[in-house]
């Protein structure tokens, strides 16, 4: 079910509006279980970990070693920003009950799914800086 993030209303199977009037593609979220959220923020945030990576190791690389740190630290960054901004959602659509409140335990799903693969990214990089490693790959 999909419920609207801005009046808790619940929405209508047509139309690009809820019944209050908001446009449905930017203010509507799922409902569902912290599995869900979890799942899939996981996977998603993965596989654009595992993008950054690996685009350090192409053959004809464009980017130069600096230029890859930035990026890499930026996709961390943006881990962190959206795993706090699920919580904050998670915590407001809660109080704010209704059928928002459905939505709450699938928004802190993706938030820890951002967090743990944060997480495992930090960890990758500091024992790489432990090892030695990090000539080669930073």
């Amino acid at each position: 079910m999909w419920v609207c993030s801005k009046c808790a209303e619940p929405l209508p199977g047509r139309g690009w509006h809820c019944p209050n009037g908001h446009w449905r593609p930017t203010s509507s979220t799922p409902t569902g279980s912290f599995l869900q959220g979890f799942l899939g923020s996981f996977v998603f945030c993965l596989v654009i970990a595992a993008a950054v990576v690996f685009t350090r190791f192409q053959r004809e690389n464009p980017w130069d070693p600096l230029s890859h740190r930035v990026f890499a630290i930026l996709v961390l960054l943006g881990f962190a920003y959206f795993g706090i901004d699920n919580l904050r959602n998670a915590g407001k659509w809660r109080r704010m009950g209704g059928a928002i409140a459905a939505a709450a335990p699938r928004a802190r799903g993706r938030a820890v799914g951002d967090f743990v693969v944060l997480g495992i990214s930090l960890l990758a990089i500091l024992l790489l800086v432990l090892m030695g490693k990090t000539s080669s790959l930073w």
